[in-house]
């Protein structure tokens, strides 16, 4: 990534699953990570970053789907008081397909 004000060299992984949990019932589940070095900035930043995320959904009918989602956010910075982080989310809702 070239910005404005820096450069940065980064790389990551992630790993996904999928299953079915009867007719109605589906689960989702990802874990990602990755390893970012700000090398030109000053001071040099290094930042790791690592996630989960689990989904369930359940078909009401053809198109409209019930979905329940969590997921875990953490940074890791070498400079923690501005850029370390833990983020915890979660959400239900209604979706569909078209």
């Amino acid at each position: 990534t070239k910005g404005t004000t820096y450069d940065a060299k980064s790389f990551g992984i992630g790993i996904s699953n999928s299953m079915n949990l009867g007719s109605n019932w589906s689960f989702q589940q990802s874990i990602d990570g990755s390893r970012s070095d700000y090398y030109e900035s000053n001071p040099r930043r290094k930042d790791t970053y690592l996630s989960a995320r689990a989904s369930l959904s359940r078909s009401m009918n053809q198109k409209w789907n019930l979905a329940i989602d969590g997921s875990y956010m953490k940074n890791i910075s070498n400079q923690p008081s501005s850029y370390s982080y833990n983020r915890l989310t979660a959400s239900i809702g209604i979706n569909t397909s078209f």
